[in-house]
């Protein structure tokens, strides 16, 4: 039986590529594989992971996809075939501004496709927090760099859709809310995505010094809502700040 050797330069370019997206990884947590593989045009990550593994080896196509997606020089990938490539490699950053729609500005890197989840919520009491992502939803394409901008780590962005009146006319049903999970301390005025039970609602929230907690509604037609701690504690829970909205919800 004749065993396969890996060919070592295949092996050191693999290693090399995997130490610089973890460098370019621990200064934009953002950075996954699953990012990489979009930014470099390719469908799936499984391309990127036979890279790292060093499964499939470099070819000058891939090499400059990499070096431009991590922003580093081809030969800090793999000197060898850096040295044969037929010209000098050009690295472009991503561009600031997403303008026109060709089909190179659609697949710019910054990007994040995010659609609706439905959330769900365990017993009480510790009513823990489940996310599923709705089949038929369409996504809502974001910038990471308008993400991280805002503070939000697109690891705990989340869409859901409104299903009620209460926030008209901020917010009218079939409308879609982007809420940053992270963002569970209350802001007096704010508005949040909440577990109210078993629903979930989004409301202006405001904490009183007792830990009252006061539930507000846009539409005039609801009433106030005031919840006393020891209610608040075991029937409310805060999932995340409410940070952008979408839809046409009103027109």
């Amino acid at each position: 039986m004749i065993t396969k050797r890996k060919n070592p330069r295949c092996k050191e370019d693999a290693e090399r590529l995997q130490a610089i997206f973890k460098n370019v990884r621990a200064n934009d947590r953002s950075m996954t594989q699953e990012k990489l593989a979009f930014i470099c045009g390719w469908k799936t990550q499984g391309a990127v992971s036979q890279y790292f593994l060093g499964k499939m080896p470099l070819n000058f196509d891939a090499l400059l996809r990499f070096s431009k997606a991590l922003h580093v020089d081809p030969a800090e990938i793999s000197p060898s075939l850096a040295a044969q490539l037929p010209q000098p490699a050009i690295l472009e950053k991503p561009q600031e501004n997403i303008e026109g729609d060709s089909e190179e500005r659609s697949q710019l890197y910054d990007l994040m496709h995010l659609k609706e989840s439905i959330v769900r919520f365990g017993p009480e009491p510790e009513c823990r927090i489940m996310y599923e992502q709705a089949k038929e939803s369409e996504p809502i394409t974001y910038r990471y760099a308008w993400l991280r901008a805002r503070g939000i780590n697109p690891e705990n962005a989340r869409r859901f859709k409104v299903s009620e009146e209460s926030m008209e006319p901020f917010l009218f049903g079939d409308d879609s809310v982007l809420v940053n999970i992270a963002e569970t301390d209350i802001d007096n005025g704010k508005v949040y995505a909440l577990r109210y039970g078993n629903d979930l609602r989004i409301r202006r929230l405001f904490k009183k010094l007792d830990g009252t907690l006061l539930l507000r509604s846009d539409n005039p037609g609801f009433f106030d809502e005031e919840v006393a701690p020891d209610q608040v504690n075991r029937h409310i829970t805060i999932i995340g700040r409410v940070r952008g909205k979408f839809g046409s919800g009103g027109l």
